[in-house]
């Protein structure tokens, strides 16, 4: 008996059997970490199903990081662990206590059985496009903090729509995505707003700000403070 076994009638769709066919004979030992999978077309001719089919079921398997892909070989055996029930790409910006926090609430919130794979662009344009370029398709879903990078919309444009969501901070450009985000225009105005009887010593008040990392919205609401409370 071949590893994937296709049931007429049993109600459940076709590529979701092969996936269970595979995952079952993975857990059984039967396939193990490094072993080929059958070929698409030979799955596709001894069951008599469609490639696109078998296609789904095998970058089900793809994204869950349970099989990985090889150009001009095939598919192959990545991970054993067959409970992943997704795989998550996640991109920070750099990481501080913030992003640490941020980070294992994140984890916190999924649960089990999803497997978080975490990468940091470090505000380099060709190192955030490379990270997202080097991982079309392996995932299940894309969680991308852009920064305020440069026209990061037309490397995140590449990713599946319905597959990605914004965080830390978004635009215009951005805003056919789900995001989370900060206000930080506003933030930094209240928060200023309310220290505001501690500042009235000053005459000047000066922000170190960093255009490369830190957000444009922090600038907007200093400034915005500044002026409302006439401060130079």
């Amino acid at each position: 008996m071949g590893i994937v076994t296709i049931k007429n009638g049993s109600g459940l769709p076709k590529y979701r059997q092969i996936v269970n066919s595979i995952e079952k004979a993975i857990a059984e030992g039967t396939l193990k970490k490094g072993n080929k999978l059958p070929s698409l077309n030979s799955i596709k001719n001894k069951h008599n199903v469609s490639r696109d089919t078998v296609l789904t079921a095998f970058n089900d398997l793809k994204t869950r990081g349970i099989v990985e892909s090889i150009v001009g070989k095939g598919y192959y055996v990545l991970s054993e662990n067959v409970q992943i029930h997704h795989k998550i790409f996640l991109l920070f910006d750099e990481f501080n206590s913030f992003k640490e926090d941020l980070y294992n609430s994140f984890i916190e919130t999924l649960g089990v059985n999803i497997q978080v794979d975490l990468f940091f662009h470090h505000f380099n344009t060709r190192v955030f496009s490379n990270l997202i370029n080097d991982n079309l398709g392996d995932y299940s879903y894309y969680v991308v903090m852009p920064a305020n990078i440069d026209n990061t919309e037309r490397v995140i444009n590449r990713l599946p729509h319905d597959k990605v969501f914004i965080l830390d901070q978004t635009n215009d450009r951005l805003n056919q995505y789900p995001a989370v985000y900060q206000n930080f225009e506003k933030d930094i105005f209240k928060g200023l707003e309310k220290v505001d009887p501690l500042l009235k010593k000053y005459n000047k008040l000066i922000l170190l700000f960093e255009p490369k990392k830190q957000p444009q919205g922090i600038l907007k609401g200093f400034k915005l403070f500044c002026e409302s409370y006439n401060y130079n």
